[in-house]
């Protein structure tokens, strides 16, 4: 009985742990112009506007941008 009550413990320390862990790397923002992709924050090849972005996400802002203009 003791083992569960202390597994049960430890899994919640954990569970918390992780928690709180995702709720504050979800405040991290990215600043324009700055050299750094403004999603990822890896280092910024291009730009679009006034957006940077890496090679990967620049791929998927590209594509969104082309869709959205078609969709017009």
């Amino acid at each position: 009985m003791k083992k569960r009550v202390l597994v049960n413990n430890i899994l919640a320390i954990v569970t918390s742990i992780m928690l709180l862990s995702a709720l504050c790397s979800c405040g991290e923002t990215y600043v324009s112009g700055d050299n750094k992709c403004d999603i990822c924050g890896k280092k910024a090849k291009h730009t679009i506007g006034s957006e940077d972005y890496c090679n990967k996400h620049y791929k998927d802002a590209r594509d969104w941008y082309i869709k959205k203009a078609l969709d017009e």
